[in-house]
């Protein structure tokens, strides 16, 4: 009687042992994945790139985003497959820096990432830059009005590139790419642009190319006749 009893007990050892080494099995996964969300929020993304030029060269790039980290550390940031040496600031939402080679503008997609050694810790984010503006002169004035534009590496001929003037064509007087890394475009103000102010860029096969400018297109001053005074 008592062998029978303890076969039994025996046998309801193994089954809740069994049990548990199946819970076990099943709950480990769901630790992984829980670890692996964690790791997921704590992955520095970057959601998007700005370029700056604050009137004198070379120009700056922000990274934006999260987890960053608060400090660099062994962090450092890779365009295309060369890293940044030149660091302005870094913080966990973005950083700033200066590119360590002279940029293509619009005609070439950079690849951004954030790697420590051999290791990418972020996204790889793509982006084209556009052209930088960095004057407009004068940002008003009737139909007719010439305007100049000052841009930052501007190529020695249009190539594709057109100058807009809210959805017009911005006619170009003058295009010239230097002395110097500042280029100049002149253009006149065409009929049929509407009164206010009016976006004017750079656009290529239809996409925008360049930061934006505005300018107010206004009424022409009129000569008024002089007062005839009857005395």
């Amino acid at each position: 009687m008592f062998r029978g009893k303890s076969r039994i007990l025996a046998y309801a050892l193994l089954a809740f042992l069994a049990g548990f080494t199946a819970f076990a099995a099943q709950d480990k996964p769901k630790n992984l994945a829980l670890s692996d969300s964690l790791a997921l929020l704590k992955k520095p993304t970057i959601t998007d790139v700005h370029h700056h030029l604050y009137g004198m060269p070379p120009p700056e790039m922000d990274l934006v985003g999260t987890n960053f980290g608060a400090t660099r550390g062994t962090k450092n940031v890779r365009l295309d497959g060369t890293l940044v040496t030149s660091y302005i600031h870094w913080a966990n939402t973005g950083v700033t820096f200066t590119p360590p080679f002279a940029l293509v503008y619009w005609d070439h997609v950079y690849q951004f990432a954030i790697v420590s050694g051999s290791n990418v810790l972020s996204n790889v984010f793509s982006k084209k830059i556009p052209w930088d503006f960095d004057g407009m002169a004068p940002r008003e004035g009737p139909v007719g009005t010439e305007v100049e534009i000052t841009v930052y590496r501007l190529p020695a001929s249009p190539s594709g590139l057109v100058l807009k003037i809210g959805t017009f064509d911005f006619p170009v007087t003058s295009w010239s790419a230097g002395p110097g890394v500042w280029g100049k475009i002149k253009a006149k103000v065409p009929p049929g642009v509407p009164l206010g102010e009016q976006d004017v860029y750079l656009q290529k096969a239809g996409e925008v190319a360049s930061e934006k400018y505005r300018f107010k297109v206004i009424l022409p001053l009129l000569d008024l006749p002089p007062k005839v005074i009857r005395k």
